[in-house]
């Protein structure tokens, strides 16, 4: 009895095992493609996330008193200001072209419009919040971190009743108003994982300058 018996072709066994190993190269060289963008993909989403908070949200991108200032205005066209001149009592006089500004100095270094004006005093711009570089040595406008701001102005407010500058009932009536809107910054952040939308605070520092205004005008001198 025959048995069929078959030649093994080597050379077809050969390109065979070559094919499958280029496609398991191929194979192996997309997986790693694909791991690399999957690692990385997650850096790139911080860094435009940074991006993104740095360029919407001033006060992210404010810095404290002492350090260069990103928000000098240049929209108000504010003419240069001189260095403050201490005038008592923590308030003082800053020159602005022809105008001297009374401001009041905060513990956080900032200076503010809350000081008491006379009665003829007249800025063709809005009062800004001043700050001191200590790089350039140098005064321009601020913007305060607002968690400063809202402290900042509770402080003068206890100032006044402590030197009984301004009514009682004035200083409970702001204080509340102050409180409310701490209580409401508070909420914000938390709710926004330490962000707060740039309306929201838009808004709120809306409301600090008119308490702000207020106190200046019913601070006595």
């Amino acid at each position: 009895m025959l048995k069929n018996t078959r030649q093994v072709d080597h050379n077809k066994i050969t390109k065979s095992s070559g094919s499958d190993f280029k496609l398991l190269a191929v194979l192996l060289y997309m997986l790693i493609l694909f791991l690399a963008g999957v690692l990385t993909a997650p850096q790139a989403s911080a860094q435009a996330n940074v991006y993104r908070s740095n360029q919407g949200s001033p006060g992210r991108k404010t810095v404290g008193f002492g350090f260069s200032n990103p928000y000098q205005s240049t929209t108000a066209g504010y003419p240069s200001f001189g260095m403050p001149q201490d005038v008592g009592n923590g308030f003082y006089s800053v020159k602005a072209g022809s105008v001297a500004l009374p401001m009041w100095k905060a513990p956080s270094g900032f200076f503010y419009p809350w000081a008491p004006r006379p009665e003829s005093f007249s800025y063709a711009y809005p009062m800004p919040v001043l700050a001191i570089s200590k790089v350039t040595q140098s005064v321009a406008p601020a913007v305060p971190p607002l968690a400063v701001e809202l402290q900042d102005l509770g402080n003068y407010l206890e100032k006044a009743r402590l030197e009984r500058r301004m009514a009682e009932a004035d200083i409970s009536r702001l204080s509340a108003r102050i409180a409310e809107i701490k209580e409401k910054e508070r909420a914000l952040r938390v709710a926004g994982s330490g962000n707060i939308d740039p309306s929201d605070e838009a808004q709120m520092r809306r409301e600090l300058e008119q308490i702000g205004s207020e106190c200046s005008s019913k601070m006595k001198p």
